[in-house]
């Protein structure tokens, strides 16, 4: 079914105003810890030292959660070298983790050490900065800020689809919460539809009947997998249309028709769930979305807090394009979602490494902090001023769907085509 853009919303839209936010804190200025940084730095220069290894300092960043000391290598020093005191470092500065990369573009190492001072990153800030302001693509949203205290913007348009993942704690679900805020500061009903799928049915119900929902809430695993196959459906049908009107995109197509296509965004928190209780449709539709549904406007943002193989498919991590990666606690939890390791040192609270579709590397960033109240605040207000924009439809179609996959996933089960654990027998 072909969803076509809401003309109501086309003149007179109301953005949330940035007073629904949060101000920011106040933040200690750069001369502050100054000498706490020159003696860290000096430190470090010592520590490697006296484990024969002969570095030079050459400047340092401080950062809200982290400072990356930058050390130049002498001749003959080898970057592994280095690596392998990492742990030796922290215990000798004090500090939870220390975490070592190469800087990119620069013949320099990052040594990155814990502030024992946190500062918060508040989302004001940065749907307040220039940044945020200046950005031109047709979903962009707030990511964080990096070490050298810029603003990181995204846009899903060039990101395509998204995975957050991290350990509990981390702040996978308070970054969603950012993505989705920012993304309200910034697009109206007429250019952006959400698809909500929560199967723990406590991280988005706040969003419930704000005008960018194209459905409700779907918290059952049937339904979210009977959401997504829908979404495969719509991407073939837009696909189709494109097709007809010879244009390659769906920024080609809104430039030339009248009726123009919003884009959807589909919010899966936590799809390990989904994975247990409906893989057969789920891992299809979402592999099929991944690769093809960019052009057509259709992007996912997923978010999980397993890194098992048995819990996610290998597959789905490696074809989703751009990663925002949260603390883990293992080596071997970083490598299976990153690609290499960096997530067992980070902080928690925020800390994460974004890597973006195309990236070599990974950046560090810290994410915004966003509370409930700015949620209730944000949605209300738009609840307040519009009525719920849910197209029936959609709705009906997914709710016939599900009891067909309920039916044919318990019926494999029964038949011994799937385990009740999950695994093919």
């Amino acid at each position: 079914m072909e969803i076509t853009k809401n003309k109501a919303y086309d003149k007179d839209y109301t953005f949330p105003p940035l007073e629904l936010l949060l101000p920011d804190e106040e933040k200690a200025l750069p001369g502050d810890h100054q000498a706490e940084t020159a003696e860290t730095s000096k430190k470090i220069v010592q520590l490697l030292r006296c484990f024969g290894v002969e570095v030079k300092a050459v400047g340092a960043t401080r950062g809200a959660s982290v400072t990356r000391y930058e050390l130049e290598l002498e001749k003959g020093v080898t970057v592994s070298k280095v690596l392998k005191f990492r742990y030796d470092l922290a215990l000798n500065l004090g500090v939870g983790g220390v975490r070592i990369a190469p800087m990119p573009g620069r013949a320099t190492l990052g040594v990155e050490v814990q502030n024992r001072v946190h500062s918060k990153v508040s989302l004001r800030e940065l749907i307040d900065s220039d940044e945020f302001r200046s950005a031109v693509g047709g979903l962009p949203f707030v990511i964080g800020r990096n070490i050298d205290g810029e603003a990181v913007i995204g846009d899903l348009t060039t990101l395509q689809d998204l995975l957050i993942a991290g350990s509990p704690g981390g702040g996978n679900s308070v970054f969603i919460h950012g993505v989705i805020l920012s993304l309200l500061y910034r697009t109206s009903p007429a250019d952006l539809r959400f698809v909500l799928i929560d199967t723990k049915k406590v991280e988005l119900p706040v969003y419930r009947d704000i005008p960018h929902l194209l459905t409700p809430i779907i918290t059952d695993c049937y339904k979210g997998a009977a959401a997504l196959e829908w979404a495969a459906c719509e991407m073939i049908t837009r696909y189709g249309l494109f097709d007809k009107e010879g244009v390659r995109s769906i920024e080609e197509h809104n430039c030339f028709a009248e009726e123009k296509l919003p884009r959807i965004v589909i919010v899966i928190d936590e799809i390990a769930d989904l994975m247990f209780d409906a893989q057969q449709f789920a891992g299809v539709c979402v592999n099929d979305l991944v690769r093809r549904g960019k052009t057509v406007g259709i992007h996912l943002i997923i978010s999980t807090q397993h890194a098992r193989n048995d819990d996610i498919p290998y597959e789905l991590k490696y074809v989703l394009p751009s990663k925002a990666v949260f603390a883990f606690c293992s080596v071997t939890d970083s490598r299976i979602i990153l690609g290499e390791t960096g997530a067992e040192d980070l902080l928690g609270r925020g800390d994460m490494l974004f890597k973006a579709h195309g990236s070599l590397y990974p950046e560090r960033i810290q994410a915004p902090f966003v509370s409930t109240k700015e949620e209730h605040s944000v949605a209300k207000f738009l609840k307040d001023r519009y009525d719920s924009n849910y197209c029936p439809e959609v709705g009906d179609l997914i709710e016939k769907s599900a009891g067909h996959i309920r039916e044919l996933e318990e019926r494999s089960c029964k038949f011994g085509f799937r385990s009740e654990d999950g695994q093919e027998e």
